[in-house]
């Protein structure tokens, strides 16, 4: 889903494997220009997968300093969604003293909650400021806590009730996340971190039009 989305939008699209990097030293960042890390089983869709990634990469100072490379060049980008925004998280590369948990409910959370979209300077998101969208999520594990006070700009994405407000309330915030953060970015603008599947919302198609207010936002 998410290869298929960044080669609608018309990047050249590869699929490569935390293993890939292991298992063939011939492998590096060096010509690319972005990283998209997947939701759904990145490094297996198991509780605590995106520490298990982590892990792997920081276990590795080869991989490890390929990606903290990537990271640092100014002409990069890198999108994490689901798992893949929880390995963004546990890599420090956004949300200083944020970890992520498991939802305030205890189970498995699968809707079409609305988010709303921050004032960040993230290059995935401008001229987007303050619009209102449904987005699906799916995930066990996509509550975020902050151990430090959390810095407004690095807010990307936002759960909303039926009055279009920042809500903790659950079900319009499916995981109970503090401040209803559905997605963080780094200062930069060039990291963004969500935990809601965008690229299972980009066909009409995927767009549940059950509720008629959705309806009017989207036609």
């Amino acid at each position: 889903e998410l290869a298929s989305a960044f080669h609608m939008a018309g990047f050249e699209v590869y699929d490569l494997c935390i293993n890939d990097f292991i298992n063939d030293e011939s492998i590096t960042l060096d010509d690319f220009r972005g990283i998209a890390i997947c939701g759904g089983f990145t490094y297996s869709d198991v509780c605590g997968s995106g520490n298990g990634f982590c892990a792997i990469v920081k276990s590795n100072k080869r991989i490890n300093d390929m990606f903290e490379m990537f990271k640092n060049r100014n002409d990069t980008f890198i999108l994490g969604i689901c798992n893949g925004c929880q390995i963004l998280v546990s890599m420090g590369w956004v949300g200083s003293g944020c970890k992520m948990t498991h939802n305030k409910s205890n189970k498995f959370e699968s809707r079409f909650p609305m988010i709303k979209i921050g004032k960040t300077n993230s290059i995935f998101l401008k001229d987007m400021e303050n619009s209102i969208l449904g987005c699906w999520i799916a995930h066990g594990e996509g509550k975020f806590v902050f151990e430090n006070q959390l810095n407004e700009n690095s807010i990307a994405l936002q759960y909303i009730d039926d009055n279009y407000e920042v809500t903790d309330t659950y079900p319009f915030n499916p995981a109970g996340s503090e401040y209803g953060v559905a997605g963080l970015t780094s200062a930069n603008g060039r990291i963004l971190s969500i935990m809601p599947h965008a690229e299972r919302s980009y066909l009409n198609w995927q767009i549940p039009y059950g509720d008629m207010r959705l309806n009017d936002m989207y036609t």
